[in-house]
């Protein structure tokens, strides 16, 4: 009889241990509701960014801007990309293997630096690459007034300044992902036992 009630209570105390506390409740619907206000940002700014790529050509750029590759990194940074990386995270989860879901969110690192250095570039140039300042003296701001009417090259402009910040606020948050979970590596003894942190991967986007 003694046994089976000191087997309940540590089996009450057990569920008592698991059991998430009001402060990590908070802080699950907070991260909730931050996680649907990106996701609803990055939706706006992803179809601004179509709606530029189409009101504004290739040809238009290269008429003010010939060396501008202002159109192709609108149409990479703010098209192509945001739906490989929605593709790539739908496969990480649907793995449900730890070191896919890891490998992903090694693979997105790359691409978020080389495109945060190619939009720079060319907005306001970058020395030891394009360095080329023509997009900013001209689309830099609104001048409907002006003889090639910038106000579509303005909209490509802010679009590829959008896409910057977001991919900087990616990056930040897969490093401190990485970081969390080889912090969790060393100490469960090289064995990652709890997907939490690894979760937190996939949803950053």
């Amino acid at each position: 009889m003694s046994t089976t009630a000191d087997k309940s209570a540590k089996t009450d105390k057990t569920a008592n241990s698991q059991k998430p506390s009001e402060r990590e409740l908070s802080d699950e619907k907070f991260n909730v509701g931050l996680s649907g206000a990106f996701g609803c940002l990055v939706f706006i700014i992803f179809i601004f960014s179509i709606e530029s790529v189409i009101s504004f050509t290739n040809n238009d750029v290269q008429d003010v801007c010939p060396d501008s590759e202002l159109w192709w990194a609108t149409l990479f940074m703010g098209i192509i990309f945001p739906l490989l990386i929605i593709v790539s995270a739908i496969n990480a989860v649907k793995s449900n293997k730890k070191s896919i879901i890891l490998r992903h969110v090694f693979i997105w690192i790359c691409p978020l630096i080389v495109s945060i250095i190619w939009g720079l570039d060319q907005l306001w140039g970058v020395p030891g690459f394009a360095n080329d300042t023509c997009v900013y003296d001209n689309f830099g701001t609104e001048n409907t007034t002006c003889e090639n009417n910038n106000k579509g090259g303005h909209s490509l402009f802010l679009a590829v300044t959008n896409w910057i910040i977001i991919y900087i606020y990616l990056l930040v948050n897969c490093g401190i992902t990485v970081v969390k979970i080889y912090q969790e590596e060393k100490k469960n003894g090289g064995k990652i036992r709890d997907s939490t942190t690894i979760d937190k991967a996939v949803n950053i986007v």
